[in-house]
């Protein structure tokens, strides 16, 4: 077997039969990422299967279907890498459509609904004059400065709501899922913030002493309260503005011709999420909860939901207040 690296280096292998690929890998120190160990329980390693192989291989079982619906379980971070360049989609606006999502969220899909069910809540969130003010770049250095100190503290909490999702499953592949995203938050994701807000001159040392703003409070300890209160689907209805919402934000910028893209110091954070890796994510989150509430009665408990889902929503638009306020401080 031939493994051949980012860099095009080639390394020749002995593949036993039997072996699976990433324990071929493991086996001659070829560095593979695999947080479940190859339980097929987290997608992050995995293979793209040329098209003319398609019929070459069986069809996906019922637990590889689940898998492909929720790889969206590593969440990125809400900071992009420092050296990330991002890519533009091209063609047509991405952020098209009634409610701003068409092409990431299905309109008539379960969040697509709970979108049009909100939607002063969620123009206010996803055009709101923070988002305004990095499209631009005027946004002042210090409301972004504050918004990464809370975003640090945010995370913490970010793993800690998909450790209640795990302790809430119900299935072993959706606990192994959250327990993916804990682990790539925890030991990838705050790594890449710490390193992105040295770059604004802020330690983690300094993010770490910080008093949590009264906004960055009142979003997290929502989201726990509605997933130790209710079930999974109750806990990522209250998730999804955040992870579906930025790629909204993301793609919308970048296809805005307005933007400005010389000299902003805020490009890197829209690229990031208009770039395709972060636009998957979002497009799986959305294909999950739409799962998630086929499973779970999501038709019945629809009032309720939309109630959870605008809720949230007002308290990410909050989270950009709070960086402008605390500028105008």
């Amino acid at each position: 077997m031939t493994f051949i690296g980012r860099d095009g280096t080639r390394q020749e292998v002995d593949a036993p039969l039997g072996y699976t690929l990433l324990q071929i890998a493991r086996e001659n120190d070829v560095d593979i990422e695999g947080a479940c160990e190859g339980c097929l329980a987290c997608a992050t390693c995995h293979v793209h299967v040329a098209p003319e192989w398609y019929e070459k291989v069986p069809a996906p079982s019922d637990d590889e279907e689940d898998m492909l619906v929720q790889h969206c379980r590593h969440v990125p971070p809400r900071l992009p890498d420092p050296h990330y360049r991002g890519t533009r989609r091209s063609g047509r606006d991405p952020a098209a459509g009634r409610h701003g999502v068409s092409g990431l969220v299905p309109e008539d899909g379960f969040l697509g609904r709970l979108i049009a069910a909100a939607p002063d809540a969620w123009q206010a969130y996803t055009a709101h004059p923070f988002v305004a003010g990095m499209a631009d770049g005027t946004l002042p250095e210090a409301a972004f400065k504050h918004y990464l100190g809370q975003d640090y503290l945010f995370l913490i909490h970010f793993a800690r709501a998909y450790g209640l999702a795990v302790y809430k499953a119900d299935r072993l592949e959706d606990m192994r899922a959250a327990s993916a995203v804990i682990s790539g938050i925890l030991d990838i994701e705050m790594d890449l913030h710490v390193k992105y807000c040295a770059g604004w001159g802020l330690s983690e040392a300094e993010m770490a002493a910080l008093p949590e703003d009264p906004a960055c409070m009142a979003y997290t300890r929502y989201v726990l309260e509605r997933g130790m209160a209710g079930d999974m689907l109750d806990l990522h209805v209250a998730l999804a503005p955040c992870v579906v919402g930025y790629g909204v934000i993301g793609a919308r910028l970048a296809a805005d011709p307005a933007t400005k893209r010389d000299g902003n110091p805020y490009l890197a954070w829209i690229e990031m999420y208009a770039g395709e890796d972060y636009q998957e994510v979002a497009r799986g989150a959305a294909a999950h909860l739409d799962a998630l509430a086929a499973r779970r009665g999501g038709e019945d408990r629809f009032a309720d939901l939309a109630k959870t889902f605008e809720a949230a929503t007002v308290l990410e638009r909050d989270f950009w207040q709070m960086g402008l306020r605390a500028a105008n401080a």
